[in-house]
């Protein structure tokens, strides 16, 4: 599983960029947003160069908040749809495909024994 590692290892590199920019106590700007930064790490960049993720488009701003140096950067100032309405439109695609009223069962399992109703 070395692959699942390795998507794991740059899901964390860009979450980790995320959060340390919002965290930031000073708000990024244009400058500092398309400041020189490194590479991302060759492995990363490896993997961002494969199927399926060689037609994202990889947008990460990764800033060190003691100094406000970007240490990662690419497309920071890119607009793009951000995860919550990429799940709104995965959401509609489900409910066009399948319909509003398909359901899904979900079993739950429990290890203690049910009484009156609670587990």
């Amino acid at each position: 599983m070395p692959h699942t590692t390795s998507v794991r290892a740059v899901a964390a590199l860009i979450s980790v960029g995320v959060v340390l920019t919002a965290c930031s106590a000073k708000p990024s700007n244009s400058d500092s947003a398309s400041a020189p930064a490194q590479q991302v790490p060759e492995e990363a960049a490896r993997i961002m160069a494969t199927d399926p993720y060689a037609m994202a488009r990889w947008s990460y701003l990764l800033v060190d908040p003691a100094t406000d140096e970007v240490i990662y950067s690419n497309n920071a100032d890119s607009s793009m749809f951000l995860a919550s309405q990429t799940k709104h439109f995965t959401v509609g695609t489900a409910y066009d495909t399948l319909g509003v009223d398909h359901t899904v069962t979900t079993p739950v399992y429990g290890l203690s024994a049910f009484e009156r109703g609670v587990c």
